[in-house]
């Protein structure tokens, strides 16, 4: 079979888990500042405390989903430091050639 995937990216300030929280579908919660494979999933929720806002990804139908963090390199006068700049999101889809492919993701953002 086929895979089928898109990135979605969102934009944080720190992954640290005192400000910036990442809940699955069943509610379990997991670390922002590393990265994850996820089966099943049907929503995950990212909620920032530092800006006050939450953003939901629904996934139709429920799928495996890989999360990345994104980070930059910057230099400094300390040598090189790791910013962390968001996270990555990598729904994946299977499917065979000859059979259609319905699927959605799905945006909700409230502050």
């Amino acid at each position: 079979g086929l895979l089928f995937s898109s990135e979605w990216n969102i934009a944080l300030l720190t992954g640290i888990a005192e400000y910036t929280i990442l809940r699955t579908t069943n509610g379990e919660t997991v670390s922002a500042e590393a990265a994850h494979s996820l089966e099943g999933v049907s929503a995950l929720t990212v909620e920032d405390r530092l800006r006050g806002a939450q953003v939901t990804l629904t996934f139709e139908p429920a799928t495996e989903v890989r999360i990345q963090p994104l980070q930059t390199a910057s230099q400094s006068e300390g040598g090189f430091e790791r910013v962390y700049q968001g996270l990555s999101f990598f729904p994946m889809w299977g499917f065979e050639p000859e059979a259609e492919l319905v699927c959605s993701v799905t945006l909700t953002w409230d502050r």
